[in-house]
């Protein structure tokens, strides 16, 4: 294979792979438009506005599909996100990784649960203004609450 046809082939190949990136855009609020791009197992998030711009790369570890859910996760009137995917053994549970807009750095912070070490099977309880999620003490599931700072 001469070097012009594998020059070809990389071209065509690093083509389609940007072809299966998807991008979701929203804005956490009226001053700021977020650009989430997923590429596989990475997340690419981009936020622009108030003279601010800032682009960062979350590698989500899963072999699973992963999928965005744009919510208000501190219930502080700004819109965060969350990115999931079902777990890689049985698919029998989800894995939530919850990122909250911070105007004031104009960037997402990851959040953690009050219990345990990620999110799983995360209910959003607007209502009450929590999270609940389940953890694992021993191998007992077990409710876990978790209350995120609205600052």
């Amino acid at each position: 294979m001469s070097f012009r046809d594998l020059v070809a082939v990389v071209l065509v190949l690093f083509c389609s792979a940007s072809a299966y990136a998807e991008s979701t855009i929203f804005n956490p609020n009226k001053e700021t438009t977020v650009t989430l791009t997923q590429d596989g197992s990475t997340l690419t998030v981009s936020a622009e506005g108030n003279g601010h711009s800032e682009t960062r790369k979350i590698e989500i570890q899963a072999e699973k599909k992963l999928r965005l859910e744009i919510d208000d996760f501190n219930f502080d009137g700004v819109k965060d996100f969350a990115v999931w995917h079902v777990d890689d053994g049985m698919g029998v549970y989800t894995i939530f990784r919850v990122f909250v807009y911070k105007p004031r750095v104009g960037f997402f912070e990851e959040q953690r649960p009050a219990c345990g070490d990620e999110f799983i099977n995360l209910r959003v309880d607007k209502k009450n203004k929590l999270l609940k999620s389940t953890y694992y003490k021993g191998n007992e599931p077990t409710l876990c609450i978790t209350t995120l700072s609205r600052k």
